[in-house]
């Protein structure tokens, strides 16, 4: 579930394959689908923040763009090779959209139920 930044003025289709590409080195995809309103959640009390601000809003909002992923695992580069940014993962592995909501952290628990009912049309049997 990569996530990240929009820069100013970005559109949320051209960020969206940014930060995949910078996260897992994909670039295989196919446009599904995108949430179009900003989706919010607030930090739990014992998270500490790590580069965000905390005085306007207590948490985030997002908007979401479900990709089909059309290359193989030989793609899949998290070393972040090939962007400025620090490597963010250190291992990677397929979930149901079942396991991805039960091992995320608690605070995104509910966001990725949204995510997963919102997109789930698009889903192939597993």
């Amino acid at each position: 579930m990569p996530q990240g930044g929009i820069e100013e003025n970005e559109d949320i289709l051209v960020a969206a394959k940014r930060e995949l590409l910078e996260e897992t080195g994909i670039s295989s995809i196919s446009f599904l689908a995108q949430t179009y309103e900003w989706w919010a959640y607030d930090f739990t009390p014992d998270y500490t923040p790590k580069n965000h601000k905390l005085d306007r809003f207590c948490g985030q909002k997002q908007k979401w763009v479900a990709f089909r992923y059309d290359g193989n695992e030989n793609e899949i580069d998290i070393s972040a090779q090939g962007t400025i940014e620090p490597q963010e993962f250190f291992e990677w592995q397929w979930f149901s959209p079942d396991e991805a909501i039960s091992k995320c952290v608690r605070m995104k628990r509910k966001q990725y139920e949204r995510v997963f009912k919102a997109f789930s049309s698009h889903f192939a049997p597993i």
